[in-house]
């Protein structure tokens, strides 16, 4: 922690700890001073020493346990969060900047992976099974046929990229709408009511959004993502656009609806309100039923 700011004043800036504090942010009821966010980020910090703190001891255990070579040791999260960097974002939703979606990995294994090289190729956080299931010998793709991840190994060991692009897909979130209504019943929630889809290379990432919004970074220059240039690049645009529906077009996409799991994970609300906030969700069409996705047969469809 800064050495400026007393404890008195950490113990006061707890809000982000709570899913209502981060409800205020993203409908702009609260908002928080360079100061207050410069307090959060050093919490986030000492999470992060202290996780390192529980990897330590672990490799240590294995090593001392004579088995750390014989473990195949990953390090990698599912995410990170968002905090202040692009207002009114925060936590971990509703955008797929690269405080958010960009994540650690590190992976030892002295049987098959070198020693101390850094890899500066792009990969995603499915392609760590494909990884696991070569590294384990099976080679057999019908074990891989409904990956949509790759093998690692060949940018491990031979370092040449298997990856042009990472992709990053996020549907409209019936979450987010259920909680920012059950506190603020009167906001426009439509500001929110969009997916988008991001596609980065190691230069450029490209985020399109549903309701028209394109964003393109240029990350050796902008890395921070703050100036976006789609409007001054069109042809980047359209080529990055191009290449994410070819990759998009390579994944199969089953319907399988809004999944409301509010009720499971937040037990504090009510039956009744669940069933309030929702039945408002379906009747404005931001939330769906689940039904089994069927797709007609080839002679049925008219075009």
């Amino acid at each position: 922690m800064p050495s400026d700011i007393s404890e008195e004043e950490v113990r006061s800036v707890t809000k982000l700890s709570s899913v209502d504090e981060c409800i205020d942010i993203r409908v702009g009821a609260l908002r928080l001073s360079e100061r207050e966010w410069r307090i959060e980020k050093a919490l986030y910090d000492g999470c992060t020493a202290t996780l390192d703190d529980r990897i330590g001891k672990l490799f240590s255990y294995l090593n001392d346990e004579g088995l750390i070579d014989e473990t195949l040791f990953i390090i990698t999260s599912d995410h990170g969060d968002v905090q202040g960097e692009h207002t009114p974002h925060v936590e971990h939703h509703l955008c797929a900047y690269d405080e958010l979606v960009r994540v650690p990995l590190i992976i030892r294994y002295p049987k098959a992976v070198p020693k101390a090289i850094r890899v500066k190729w792009i990969t995603q956080t499915h392609d760590l099974l494909p990884t696991i299931l070569d590294i384990l010998g099976i080679k057999d793709k019908e074990y891989w046929r409904t990956l949509q991840g790759v093998s690692l190994l060949p940018s491990m060991v031979k370092g040449r990229h298997v990856r042009e692009y990472a992709l990053t897909e996020y549907n409209k979130s019936v979450q987010q709408f259920f909680l920012i209504w059950r506190k603020y019943p009167d906001f426009d929630i439509r500001c929110f009511n969009y997916w988008f889809k991001a596609l980065r290379s190691l230069k450029y990432k490209y985020i399109w959004y549903s309701n028209g919004i394109d964003e393109l970074y240029d990350l050796e220059k902008d890395p921070r993502e703050t100036h976006n240039i789609a409007e001054e690049q069109p042809a980047i645009v359209r080529k990055m656009r191009s290449d994410l529906e070819k990759m998009l077009l390579t994944i199969d996409i089953v319907d399988y609806g809004d999944i409301p799991t509010l009720p499971r994970r937040i037990p504090r609300f009510g039956a009744d309100i669940v069933k309030r906030e929702y039945n408002r969700l379906k009747a404005w069409g931001f939330y769906r039923d689940i039904r089994p996705a069927k797709l007609p047969e080839e002679e049925d469809i008219v075009i």
